[in-house]
């Protein structure tokens, strides 16, 4: 009995190492849209990042200048500037992280199964305890979301946006061997019990 156990034990904790959350969006290809980007009307000695590092996996401190080291742009009201993030596949989401600065709102879409571009939600980045410069928001989907690209749009604030970094995060999914450890174990318990009755 005491081997069913440690089969089970050890078929469950496989289970839960058996893949780690993955970024989806980790290189994935940043397309900006518009013509402001690198414009910071009114702030000195602006520094505009490569367009990949919105997708690096690399976060900055929270309360690092909006626009030193950021993809940034001055909108022009008409919220023609957008970052197109395009996945490497079709991945299957149930978390996002925006890292951006921190007092403006950001609408968030995704290109579904469908071929269609849907509405996911508005993120406002907080980065306590400072009220200024970039932040960090992550949000749990619940029900995962199938995508193959994300569209980060600047929609309320001063008109000023920055972004740093978004991450897409998988669901683990366990491997068929962690699948076929518990079904092991599990079998070898009811092997067991059935021995003690007879």
């Amino acid at each position: 009995m005491k081997k069913a156990l440690l089969a089970l034990a050890t078929g469950l904790a496989l289970m839960g190492t058996a893949q780690a959350d993955t970024n989806a969006a980790l290189g994935a290809i940043v397309i900006p849209t518009g013509a402001n980007f690198g414009m910071s009307p009114g702030w000195p000695d602006p520094m505009l990042a490569a367009f990949s590092t919105v997708t690096d996996g690399v976060l900055l401190d929270n309360g690092h200048v909006w626009n030193q080291g950021t993809v940034f742009w001055a909108d022009p009201g008409d919220g023609s500037d957008a970052l197109l993030i395009a996945l490497q596949q079709p991945s299957a989401v149930n978390r996002i992280l925006l890292q951006a600065d921190n007092n403006d709102m950001y609408k968030i879409q995704y290109h579904g199964a469908d071929h269609m571009w849907h509405d996911l939600t508005v993120m406002s980045p907080a980065n306590p305890p400072v009220n200024f410069g970039m932040g960090t928001v992550t949000m749990n989907l619940g029900a995962p979301i199938m995508a193959d690209a994300f569209m980060i749009t600047g929609v309320n604030g001063d008109g000023l946006y920055a972004v740093s970094e978004f991450q897409a995060i998988n669901a683990p999914v366990p491997e068929p061997e962690s699948w076929a450890m518990l079904g092991a174990g599990l079998g070898l318990l009811g092997l067991m019990a059935r021995r003690r009755k007879l």
